[in-house]
């Protein structure tokens, strides 16, 4: 019975200290990502949805 509270207090410290040897963490460095240039003309959400849809069409050949 000792050699089993034994065991476990030895995993218990084995698991505690691993836990505080992780390295600290890091901030992100360096510069933001450049936004990428959307080549479409309008916006969903500005009401072009009709506009978008002929232009699928059109560009696809089929409806999506």
């Amino acid at each position: 019975m000792r050699t089993i509270h034994k065991l476990a207090i030895a995993v218990a410290a084995a698991a505690l200290t691993g836990c505080g040897t992780a390295p600290a963490p890091q901030l992100a460095s360096g510069n933001a990502p450049m936004q990428a240039f959307n080549e479409v003309p309008y916006h969903w959400t500005v009401g072009n949805a009709p506009q978008a849809h002929r232009d699928l069409v059109a560009e696809f050949g089929r409806v999506g």
